[in-house]
């Protein structure tokens, strides 16, 4: 084509040259039309398999949310049947498997552990840009960084270490196995009417820990409110991802997502 052009030009040949650029031109400007089409439907592509593995991440984090709400409700639970046993020890030879239920998982952690995996791919690889909607971009933002600052309170143990160290020595090293070996629930658990005023009566005679109590029930309460707003959030994002994937003509497959098991 360049041959040709500079044999016209030699030749004079103005009009046969300006064709020959037009073509060369045109054929530059297809050529950039056809990349720039093939990378927005490559970027489109990416979208939606983000939008999609974005989903799947906030269905687990919703299923761990619920958990930990079950969680939460449980050890406050505990830590008022302790309460109620110090008014009362004849409550714990009624209900003697509450006890080593009580002392040992009012203390155990109700915070949902949610790890962002895809949010944080996408900040990590600068592809957050692959998500047009700034809205969602937005949303996505607010959610981590308050679920960031609400774990630093959520995750903190010290008031159930301090319980914890309050409290050894109460139960034998069988009935700590025991309540290890299925997983707090009390349904499982056997002790005696006489074993469980024994424990009552000597976790009467702990200040230290009994002090601890109402730390325990503020922290767990505090976990079932932000968990709340938790769980508002990522149904609000849920949603904005549907729509945004309806809209560009395919729906999102439903995840049947089992959580762990209520402690």
């Amino acid at each position: 084509m360049l041959r040709r052009i500079s044999t016209r030009l030699k030749q004079h040949g103005w009009f046969g040259v300006a064709i020959d650029l037009t073509v060369v031109v045109a054929g530059i400007l297809i050529a950039l039309q056809l990349d720039a089409w093939a990378e927005r439907r490559e970027q489109h592509r990416l979208e939606r398999v983000y939008l999609q593995r974005l989903a799947e991440d906030f269905e687990i984090e919703r299923s761990r949310m619920e958990a930990a709400q079950r969680y939460a409700n449980a050890r406050i639970e505990a830590a008022r049947f302790l309460g109620r046993i110090l008014e009362d020890p004849r409550v714990a030879a009624a209900e003697p498997a509450r006890v080593p239920w009580a002392l040992e998982t009012a203390t155990w952690r109700s915070f949902p552990q949610i790890n962002a995996f895809v949010y944080r791919e996408l900040q990590s690889t600068g592809r957050l840009v692959l998500l047009s909607s700034e809205s969602l971009r937005r949303n996505l933002a607010e959610h981590y960084t308050a679920l960031q600052h609400d774990a630093r309170v959520g995750e903190d143990l010290t008031a159930q270490q301090r319980f914890d160290g309050a409290v050894a020595g109460l139960l034998t090293i069988d009935e700590l196995e025991a309540v290890e070996r299925v997983a707090g629930d009390h349904h499982q658990l056997s002790m005696t009417p006489d074993r469980a005023l024994a424990v009552a009566r000597s976790f009467a005679q702990r200040p230290s820990a009994i002090a601890e109590l109402p730390s325990l029930v503020q922290h767990h309460t505090f976990n079932l409110r932000v968990i709340s707003a938790m769980r508002q959030r990522a149904d609000d994002i849920l949603q904005q991802i549907d729509s945004l994937m309806s809209s560009n003509g395919r729906s999102r497959p439903r995840l049947r997502v089992r959580g762990p098991a209520s402690g």
